[in-house]
């Protein structure tokens, strides 16, 4: 944090070795490598765009159009107004920022597991939250 009020040039040189940090920490917990930083361009699998859509849209109905079970759905709804009752969190809580990620980690997985078949029974984070 020091060394980002040096300059302008070194801050954006600290934010960049932050955010590499907390991709690779976060790639090994998922036990897959690290693959670099995505640009801005990039697209993610249909499902978690799709999720990430939906965040943003404050609207998981796009989603249902692509997920044909009543469980499913229900799970969509469910894991969606859990995410969005955490949003809004107070950027100075620690423990509330952790929640909101893990809200939105596990929705937006599920939403990726959904759009590459996977069904209910699958869903390895499903009551585990």
């Amino acid at each position: 944090m020091k060394v980002r009020d040096i300059n302008e040039e070194v801050r954006e040189l600290a934010d960049l070795y932050f955010y590499k940090t907390v991709v690779r920490v976060h790639r090994m917990s998922e036990s897959v490598g690290y693959t670099g930083l995505k640009f801005e361009d990039f697209r993610p699998v249909e499902g978690i765009e799709a999720a990430d859509k939906a965040i943003e849209n404050k609207s998981f109905e796009e989603i249902f159009s692509h997920i044909k079970g009543k469980s499913e759905q229900e799970h969509v709804k469910h894991y969606y107004t859990d995410v969005q009752s955490k949003r809004n969190f107070d950027v100075n809580d620690v423990n509330a920022g952790r929640e909101y990620v893990k809200l939105y980690v596990h929705f937006i997985h599920y939403a990726e597991g959904l759009f590459g078949g996977k069904t209910d029974n699958n869903d390895s984070h499903n009551k585990s939250n």
